[in-house]
């Protein structure tokens, strides 16, 4: 009877075990071997919990065959999912400037990357939305490019498509996108924190040899201003800056409302990209109104914009509950009135009546004689109203607003 002959390689699989790394080592026999049962493997921790480097292990063969060959090999340790990548330093929001609206400026490079800060990868896995939260790591100090650090879900493809979301928090819930403007940017502090840069970026997750092609370097989503605002105390004064308590800017039908720790009259802001549209601006210093607005305004995402915003304060009359006579020349301030046209003036009514409960809100923007010219919040489309100031009040119950606007450029 002929004697068969059997090869058996042992495998090495090296394990990371403890509070502390330490390397121990599991052994076992390769799948497929023939007649594997009939092999011991002593100790049997070296097939469990595995043995520390050093450790003597026998593999005894107890069959009938003849044994031709012993062959140890070590196998490599199992991928975890881990996948370190490179970003290149942040690109700067690059100066502009809007005739009558902005001065000139230089770039804003202030904006970096930072350890410890967090992106979300956003990808998908046999059509389930995942979210894989990427750390940076370290920043090189000459270049500004960051490391990241991410693991992703068991089974995810090769080559899959991502997009990359800055800061983590700006992503969606559902792991489809980015957060929309008037979500990330309806409630802002004033200062050049980096929620105000949302950057989006896109890339491919290799999973066969781990890693991140970044095809799009994350992208600033929004504008940058940093305002500054003004008023002054009466026609023939200067304009001199203001301390406000609260700035609201409204854009697109949408109010930004920054309201800094304190008062102050510099305060940075993030607004979404518009093109040809109006931009009002309410404020307060805790005890006066303050007003201005800026019609046929475009800027765009990426920039740097600086911003004096010159304000007119607004003399608030009193909630009129039901009709009243009130002599309108006794109330007006002597100050110089400009002339701007209903669709700045209903901008600016449609922002305070947002801010009064939905009451509706006349501003007056005009006013010669015993007549006045106003805009009112409920009109849609804008519409220049001119009245005796007797019918305005005594027939409206509007919450009424002298604004004194006065011309934005000195």
């Amino acid at each position: 009877m002929k004697k068969r002959f059997i090869s058996m390689l042992v495998l090495l699989a090296a394990v990371v075990t403890g509070a502390v790394a330490q390397t121990t080592y599991k052994v076992s026999v390769k799948e497929g071997t023939d007649d594997a049962t009939s092999w011991t493997i002593t100790p049997a921790e070296a097939t469990t919990t595995g043995v520390a480097a050093g450790t003597e292990v026998k593999a005894t063969y107890n069959g009938t065959k003849k044994v031709k060959s012993v062959k140890a090999k070590k196998k490599a340790a199992a991928w975890d999912g881990t996948i370190t990548a490179q970003l290149t330093a942040k690109l700067a929001y690059t100066g502009g400037e809007i005739a009558d609206f902005t001065d000139a400026t230089d770039d804003l490079t202030t904006m970096t990357w930072a350890v410890g800060e967090h992106i979300a990868i956003l990808y998908e896995v046999s059509g389930t939305k995942m979210v894989a939260d990427a750390e940076i790591t370290a920043v090189d100090g000459t270049t500004g490019a960051a490391t990241i650090e991410f693991t992703v879900e068991a089974g995810t493809p090769d080559n899959t498509t991502c997009t990359l979301v800055y800061p983590y928090s700006a992503a969606k819930d559902d792991h489809t996108g980015v957060k929309d403007a008037a979500t990330l940017l309806a409630a802002q502090d004033g200062t050049l924190s980096a929620n105000l840069d949302v950057r989006v970026g896109a890339g491919t997750i290799q999973t066969t040899t781990p890693g991140l092609t970044v095809t799009t370097q994350p992208a600033a989503q929004f504008a940058i201003f940093k305002f500054t605002t003004q008023s002054k105390s009466g026609e023939y004064d200067d304009m001199q800056n203001t301390d406000v308590t609260k700035l609201t800017v409204t854009t697109g039908g949408q109010d930004y409302v920054i309201t800094p720790a304190s008062a102050t009259s510099t305060l940075y802001a993030a607004l979404p990209a518009v093109s040809g549209q109006t931009v009002s601006f309410t404020a307060t210093d805790g005890t006066d109104f303050y007003a201005a607005s800026k019609a046929s305004v475009s800027f765009a995402a990426a920039k740097y914009y600086q911003s004096t915003v010159k304000m007119g304060k607004m003399l608030e009359v009193f909630d009129l509950s039901e009709p009243t006579i009130v002599d309108f020349v006794d109330l007006m301030p002597t100050y110089h009135y400009l002339h701007i046209g209903p669709d700045q003036a209903y901008a600016i009514a449609k922002q305070l009546s947002a801010q009064n409960g939905g009451a509706t809100v006349a501003v007056v923007y005009n006013h010669e004689d015993m007549d006045v010219t106003y805009a009112l919040s409920s009109d849609d489309p804008a519409t220049e109203h001119t009245d005796d100031s007797w019918f305005l009040f005594n027939v409206y119950n509007y919450r009424v607003f002298l604004a004194t606007l006065w011309e934005f450029a000195d």
